[in-house]
């Protein structure tokens, strides 16, 4: 037999794409109904939920000088300096096989006080939520390059 159990997703969009944050108050209306997406520990750790949101590129290049046809990564690297160093090289040897760079790292602190015990032994290392911005030259002009990027 099929199980059809699962947890599911919501979805949540601005048809004509226009800004709104009220997109976002509903979103976050959606995500208290979805505390987890799968199993919650005795401690209530579970394995997350987040709101996927358009690159807010007015943002980038404001607080970052970022413009153009950029993507942006999220890499939750490893405690371990060496394998820190193997997951950023394979992360650039990737983004260059693409023909792109990456244009800049970004350092997203991680708010340790919320991390439950039972979580606290995988909360990355270092740079823990580091993120990446990469752009391709010249700029996409065709789907497979826009999913390339």
């Amino acid at each position: 037999m099929f199980d059809h159990s699962n947890c599911g997703i919501g979805a949540i969009a601005n048809l004509d794409g226009a800004y709104s944050h009220e997109i976002i108050e509903q979103g976050m209306t959606l995500l208290k109904a979805l505390s987890h997406r799968g199993g919650t520990s005795k401690d209530g750790t579970g394995d997350g939920c987040g709101i996927l949101l358009q690159i807010p590129k007015h943002f980038y290049h404001k607080k970052y000088g970022i413009s153009g046809p950029f993507a942006v990564m999220m890499a939750f690297l490893p405690k371990e300096i060496e394998d820190r160093k193997v997951a950023v090289d394979s992360i650039y040897e990737a983004v260059h096989h693409f023909n792109m760079k990456v244009i800049k790292e970004i350092e997203v602190p991680v708010q340790k006080y919320l991390v439950k015990d039972t979580a606290e032994q995988d909360v990355p290392g270092g740079k823990a939520g580091s993120r990446a911005g990469a752009e391709r030259s010249p700029a996409p002009e065709t789907a497979e390059a826009e999913r390339q990027l």
